[in-house]
């Protein structure tokens, strides 16, 4: 297989890699459409390597810690709630995940075992509180540093009660 594959890069001028943007829609009335990855949308390619860094890990039983950095970058919230936490809960069971994010919908939402509050002044960081989400100082630093404190969480439960209550008749 090897010495196929090097023939096969040895032999070819461009090397072109695809990924089908409607991999993730949960909808599945969406056709299959492949684009190249260099005309594809910034969250389109964290889709694509999120995609691909899972899939060789299963191929290969590649069940490392595995270590991300702000996955929610260049993603919209829908996409983040309805495809990535789904990932990020099955994933966890086969192996360890560490994520490094801002965004309260993975921490909450992808059944996080735990959540460490990081702090910096520039020049250090430190571990400022850790514990279970479940925690009620945990939740505090949530509400706080991810959801842009008190009143900007109360803000959008005011804005958004309506909506919801609506949606329950």
């Amino acid at each position: 297989m090897q010495l196929y594959l090097e023939d096969v890069y040895n032999n070819c001028e461009n090397l072109y890699l695809e990924f089908n943007i409607n991999s993730k829609v949960t909808d599945g009335n969406k056709k299959i459409i492949f684009k190249e990855v260099t005309r594809l949308s910034l969250g389109q390619k964290v889709v694509a390597m999120l995609d691909f860094i899972l899939a060789y890990s299963e191929f290969t039983n590649d069940n490392r810690p595995l270590l991300i950095d702000q996955p929610e970058d260049n993603l919209d919230s829908r996409y983040i709630y309805n495809n990535l936490v789904q990932i990020l809960r099955d994933v966890k069971n086969k192996r360890q995940i560490i994520i490094a994010t801002h965004n309260a919908t993975i921490v909450t939402n992808a059944m996080s075992d735990l959540v460490i509050l990081m702090e910096s002044d520039g020049e250090h960081g430190w571990v400022e509180q850790s514990g279970y989400p479940s925690d009620d100082k945990i939740k505090k630093h949530i509400v706080n540093y991810l959801e842009g404190g008190k009143e900007s969480f109360e803000h959008k439960v005011k804005i958004y009660k309506r909506v919801i209550d609506i949606n329950k008749l």
